[in-house]
């Protein structure tokens, strides 16, 4: 007789009427080593959010002691479902990891504010928080345009925390200044980047300018990665396309006539495959 797979236990739950009202891990298999734990309550939440019974899933949540973020992402799901929130208090737990995973799922689903409160309530908790979990903070406020809460959350890491912010904090900040439109800011953030300005964030800097037509920010942008990186024939060539892209035809002709000059010229990209013997 052939074995029932997972999906054949799953699906039998979840057809049963009435729908059980509480977790039903009686009815669940014993899972075959190749199956974890995490994917078989994942599939579980999933299959009753799917049935509309948001409450059951809450309750195999519950009663989950391993969750990743696919499990968090779920949660969010039958709480919207539900009609509410997601609380801190429904974390009852002492670990910085699942506050994170929490806060990176709300990051993952547009919900920069519901983010920032829970990074809130893990402070509240006397929970020291990580440099990822600000990281996963500060993606929810980039992913939402919270700017100001960014910018909070970004100072706070040191002056509160003693979260030394590394070049992951500084791109995502920048990144969420640029969004927004504020090249300003953006410009006078990497200036004050203590060398974490790296060539990727002027860039990226630049590419915004671009975008916005900021023509006094971008020429800033444009000299520093030349300054930064002078024998790299994409600094040159991105350099150009902004004064072309501005008007300034006179200063992209001189910037392409520079390259060709220096006889600077792009690798070629390459590719590798790996054959198994």
């Amino acid at each position: 007789m052939q074995k029932p797979q997972l999906h054949t236990f799953i699906k039998a739950i979840t057809t049963l009427r009435p729908i059980p009202t509480t977790p039903p891990h009686t009815f669940l298999p014993l899972r075959n080593p190749s199956e974890s734990v995490i994917y078989l309550k994942n599939r579980e939440i999933d299959a009753f959010i799917k049935r509309r019974n948001p409450n059951v899933a809450l309750a195999v949540f519950h009663n989950t002691p391993l969750r990743d973020t696919v499990t968090y992402d779920l949660i969010i799901s039958a709480f919207r479902q539900a009609g509410g929130t997601f609380s801190s208090n429904f974390l009852d737990s002492s670990f910085s990891k699942r506050f994170t995973s929490m806060i990176n799922a709300y990051a993952r689903n547009g919900m920069g504010k519901e983010g920032i409160a829970m990074l809130q309530a893990m402070t509240e908790r006397g929970i020291k928080p990580d440099d990822v979990t600000f990281l996963c903070a500060l993606n929810g406020c980039n992913h939402t345009g919270l700017v100001e809460e960014g910018r909070i959350v970004f100072e706070s890491m040191k002056s509160l925390h003693g979260v030394d912010p590394d070049r992951r904090h500084f791109s995502c900040t920048m990144d969420l200044f640029c969004r927004a439109g504020l090249l300003h800011e953006a410009e006078e953030f990497l200036l004050q980047s203590q060398g974490k300005g790296e060539y990727f964030m002027w860039s990226s800097l630049l590419r915004s300018c671009r975008v916005h037509k900021n023509e006094e920010v971008g020429t800033k942008a444009a000299q520093v990665l030349v300054e930064l990186d002078p024998d790299d024939p994409a600094v040159w060539l991105q350099a150009s396309n902004f004064y072309a892209e501005i008007g300034k035809f006179d200063a992209s002709r001189q910037i392409r006539e520079v390259s060709l000059a220096r006889k600077m010229t792009r690798e070629i990209g390459h590719s590798l495959i790996e054959i198994r013997q």
